[in-house]
């Protein structure tokens, strides 16, 4: 049996549940650092998906031999970026993923705040449940 680990969340003004993911990646001396998101959860999102605000932050440069990807928005389909992060972590529950991929989009999230969507890509393979008065996810 999985260890059970219980994520706090907190919502922002809007009623959005917010979680806080580390990427770690490779700076242009090719030495790994890290630097903490916040992101809005969003259970109808199959992929995580970065604001290109914050592609720079992660030290990603888009160019001609940039993978792309499409994704499914409401309305469309739309052409992305993918990145892969070497790793993303949740450090309090030791919450692990190697090689995450998440997808560079202009997103309609306020971008001053929050990086993008966490898709449920980042729970695969995991049972999870949100209880929404106690603002925690339980995880297995």
């Amino acid at each position: 049996m999985k260890k059970k680990s219980e994520i706090p969340f907190k919502f922002s003004n809007d009623g959005f549940i917010l979680l806080d993911i580390v990427f770690l990646f490779y700076n242009n001396y090719n030495e790994i650092k890290s630097e903490k998101f916040t992101f809005v959860f969003d259970t109808g999102c199959n992929s995580t998906v970065i604001n290109t605000k914050f592609a720079a932050r992660l030290n990603f440069e888009i160019n001609k031999k940039t993978p792309k990807s499409k994704i499914r928005t409401a309305s469309k389909v739309e052409t992305t970026y993918k990145y892969i992060s070497p790793l993303v972590e949740m450090p309090e529950i030791a919450y692990k993923i190697e090689n995450f991929e998440v997808q560079f989009f202009d997103v309609l999230v306020d971008e001053e705040e929050y990086a993008g969507y966490l898709g449920l890509d980042f729970f695969k393979g995991r049972k999870f449940c949100v209880d929404l008065d106690s603002q925690i996810i339980s995880l297995e």
